[in-house]
């Protein structure tokens, strides 16, 4: 889907050189992973990735010296107020729901004249991930399967499921597999565009949440089950405002950035497998997009391997590495800190703190793929079934490719990848004070600190190479 809206480009080649730190912090913008006319970088690319790592380096010895004797509060009040007419919005939500389904079923089948492919890929997952991770998860409010549910549960005045409690070892694994298969139709299936197709899966995931509902619960199958749920709440830590909903209810609570990452935890295995599932994905969909990945294709291809199972392959591969890099990184910082804690136990501490970086790239690498996607939207809202109607006068509306510059797009990428790393060293050094004692906090960190450093890099240099559509070998 993402593929037909980029156009390929090019980025000045250039040596690796070694500069003094001053320079690499005051380094320009340069082009990005996106759309548009090609854009020279003003200076080699390893000025950047230099200057992004050091970047990380001085915001851990700021943090170190900050947090040494500051005081940390480990229970943070929320005062809620209550969201007036949360009624309307789920009615909204579900009205939009029905439209997509009907109009992928018996619309015009064209990816840019039905309004299905679009409202799925780019406002629901590309926009709405980013209005739950700045603003808040407003998801748990207006979640169409969870209001159908318990609509009907009110209309027929009974409880529409069996309420078993699910076995304890099942936890949220449910929804890492699911979300896997998530990720290969966003990313690899060859009819993510097509509206009949797109609607049929929709179908098909909304009986199968339903019938978790029917099973566990409504509740405890958005625990396990739905993965939207979940990744939609993973955001929404991050975010300033809080939202909960409970019998027709809703409330919301405002509080700082990131501070949400702090409660409830440790995380469970599943959960944050589920997270870091997320960031793989996402760099996955990058790094998939890349000439070297295309290169990879074709040098496997002579030994007769699909190209589709080796993109297959590699998403489910990623995961897998970025897990056990994971649990390394946090082994060596038990063992840095001298500590006997459980390593489940400390991974269930550390991963929340992986999430700003997952925002981050999400943001740094969707900027443009929304902007230009949303463009293609506002026709729709007059003609959304693609019959030539124009109900707001909008139907007319040309897309402006150039609207955002590829420089602009650099740099918001640059700052969202730093400033997200930032945040997680930040955050990594707050939860170390508090399962380690304070006198090894700062250096239990030095292996978090590489792992970061190392992928902050690694992320400029995936967003900084000219987009192919090669991922499967097209």
């Amino acid at each position: 889907m993402k593929a037909l809206f980029f156009r390929p480009w090019r980025w000045r080649p250039c040596r690796v050189i070694l500069c003094a730190a001053a320079l690499c912090l005051t380094a320009l913008p340069a082009c990005a992973h996106a759309f548009g006319r090609p854009y020279d970088l003003p200076i080699p690319l390893a000025v950047y990735l230099v200057g992004a790592g050091l970047m990380v380096v001085f915001s851990f010895a700021i943090a170190a010296l900050a947090l040494r004797r500051a005081a940390l509060a480990h229970n943070i009040v929320e005062h809620r107020v209550g969201l007036p007419f949360p009624v309307v919005w789920q009615c909204a939500a579900v009205a939009l729901f029905v439209l997509v389904i009907v109009a992928g079923l018996w619309g015009r089948q064209s990816t840019f004249k039905n309004i299905a492919p679009l409202a799925v890929w780019v406002a629901f997952w590309a926009g709405l991930s980013l209005v739950c991770g700045f603003v808040g998860d407003v998801w748990v409010v207006i979640n169409p399967w969870a209001v159908l549910h318990g609509w009907a549960e009110k209309l027929t005045r009974r409880t529409l499921s069996l309420n078993r409690s699910p076995p304890p070892w099942l936890g949220a694994w449910p929804a890492v597999v699911l979300f896997l298969g998530f990720a290969w139709c966003e990313l690899l299936w060859e009819e993510s565009g097509h509206p009949r197709e797109l609607a049929a899966l929709l179908l098909l995931y909304s009986l199968l949440s339903w019938t978790g509902m029917a099973l566990f619960g409504r509740a405890a199958w958005l625990r396990t089950g739905e993965i939207f749920a979940i990744a939609f709440a993973q955001f929404g830590r991050f975010a300033p405002l809080s939202f909960t909903c409970e019998n027709g209810r809703a409330w919301v609570a405002l509080r700082p950035y990131a501070m949400g990452l702090l409660r409830d935890v440790p995380y469970a295995p599943a959960r944050g497998v589920f997270l870091i599932v997320m960031l793989a994905t996402v760099t996955f969909d990058g790094l998939s997009e890349t000439p070297e990945w295309g290169a990879l294709l074709r040098a496997l291809s002579p030994w007769g391997t699909h190209a589709m199972l080796l993109a297959t392959a590699g998403l489910l591969i990623l995961p897998v590495i970025f897990a056990a890099g994971f649990i390394v990184t946090v082994w060596l910082c038990r063992a840095f800190a001298g500590s006997g804690e459980s390593l489940v136990r400390l991974c269930g501490f550390f991963v929340p703190t992986l999430l700003p970086i997952a925002l981050a790239y999400h943001l740094a690498h969707n900027l443009s793929f929304l902007i230009l996607g949303l463009q293609y939207m506002v026709p729709l809202v007059s003609d959304p079934f693609g019959f030539g109607w124009d109900l707001f006068g909008t139907s007319l509306y040309l897309v402006d490719p150039s609207l955002v510059s590829a420089k602009l797009i650099w740099t918001v990428a640059l700052i969202a990848i730093v400033v997200g790393h930032v945040a997680a060293v930040y955050l990594a050094h707050v939860v170390a004070l508090r399962v380690f004692s304070r006198a090894v906090a700062t250096r239990s960190q030095l292996p978090m600190l590489a792992l970061m450093v190392a992928y902050t890099m690694t992320s400029l240099w995936i967003l900084a190479q000219p987009v192919t559509n090669a991922r499967t070998g097209g």
